[in-house]
């Protein structure tokens, strides 16, 4: 098996480990436009993420870290663009058109998850919570031994309770 060094110059012939002025990285515009072109896919497979919640009635909350996400691949997009317009073997610079629309599709995916968190009653909780009111209940003691009185005679009741745990 021959190193690294000993291969044959064809095969290394598109390899270039330090790019400079002389020698810019090869196909650099290529190679930006398709992290651009990733980061937009992973942006539109988000928003048929948001869209899939939303259709089946899902948590606010997770559309809440949905949008979150959202934001954070919009960020993404635009950086990559911005990368993408810094190539050195471009021809002309892009316009920012393409970023101008991602913002907007995002801000249209934006109104809908607002208003969805808006208009959607939140499902039912797992767990109570009786913070505005209070109930009212009398606390049953293991061993009750009230008096009721009786045709002038006083009996006496024996009540246990027995608790099973699992």
């Amino acid at each position: 098996m021959a190193e690294g060094g000993d291969r044959h110059p064809s095969r290394n012939a598109d390899l270039q480990t330090e790019p400079s002025n002389q020698f810019p990285p090869l196909f650099e515009a290529r190679t930006r436009k398709q992290l651009r072109s990733n980061e937009k896919r992973r942006l539109t497979n988000l928003s048929k993420r948001v869209s899939d919640h939303v259709n089946n009635f899902g948590s606010r909350t997770k559309l809440q870290f949905l949008r979150k996400e959202m934001t954070n691949q919009l960020e993404e997009c635009i950086r990559a663009h911005n990368l993408f317009c810094q190539s050195r073997d471009l021809k002309e610079r892009p316009s920012d058109d393409w970023i101008i629309e991602l913002e907007n599709f995002t801000a249209m995916w934006y109104g809908r998850i607002d208003e969805y968190r808006r208009t959607v009653n939140r499902p039912p909780s797992a767990v109570a919570s009786n913070t505005g009111s209070s109930v009212h209940c009398s606390p049953i003691s293991v061993h009750s031994n009230p008096v009721v009185p009786r045709s002038g005679r006083h009996t006496q009741h024996s009540f246990s309770i027995i608790i099973n745990t699992f």
